[in-house]
């Protein structure tokens, strides 16, 4: 994992991705409701949360935005990206 190659101890791992998986479920929270997906429940909102936040970040690292305020609205855009997705997937 690339937090390992950090020099980052197992218990920093783990406390870094459940900071990930959080802000991930809340970011998917948010864009469900920025979307109008009102008929998903909280865990497959906050599962492509944490997808599209992933989705997000990586395109952030293209673009070189490592600062706090950008990564969250690029993970949030990714994440509504992902709902897009998923509601044409469903729909169709």
């Amino acid at each position: 994992m690339f937090l390992f190659g950090l020099g980052l101890g197992l218990g920093a791992v783990i406390a870094a991705l459940i900071i990930y998986v959080i802000w991930g479920a809340l970011i998917g929270f948010v864009a469900s409701k920025i979307m109008g997906a009102e008929n998903e429940g909280f865990v497959m909102s906050a599962f492509l949360g944490i997808i599209g936040s992933i989705l997000g970040g990586v395109i952030g690292n293209i673009f070189h935005v490592h600062s706090t305020i950008p990564a969250l609205i690029f993970s949030l855009i990714g994440s509504c990206f992902v709902v897009w997705v998923v509601r044409k997937i469903n729909h169709n």
